[in-house]
């Protein structure tokens, strides 16, 4: 089985493969689907490892974020949720810019110290 790791080190097991903007996976309960939504922060998605079954590195997607589009669907006879879950590329000029908003705002608040 597939598995994904975020940059925090979180793993999570994919159902079925992946591309590049979209996976599912398998939780057992609610609770476990809010466990894996928090992990899915714009910094834990900014690298993500693709792992295949032997435990080895065969993808690296960079730079990613939750897309707009979440659905889940009960497991029959069984209480597990697969979640579907798609994810977008964050636009590189925009990580810029807050990057450079976060060095100025730095750089203000030393002068005026």
């Amino acid at each position: 089985m597939e598995k994904i790791r975020l940059k925090n080190g979180k793993e999570i097991n994919v159902e079925g493969g992946m591309t590049s903007n979209y996976f599912e996976t398998v939780v057992e309960n609610y609770e476990n689907m809010k466990e894996v939504y928090s992990e899915l922060t714009e910094e834990n998605m900014q690298r993500i490892e693709v792992i295949n079954d032997s435990g080895l590195v065969c993808a690296v997607l960079e730079n990613k974020k939750l897309g707009s589009e979440r659905r889940f669907e009960e497991v029959a006879d069984t209480g597990n949720i697969k979640l579907k879950i798609s994810m977008k590329d964050i636009d590189v000029r925009e990580l810029q810019l807050n990057q450079l908003s976060a060095n100025t705002d730095y750089l203000i608040m030393m002068a005026e110290m």
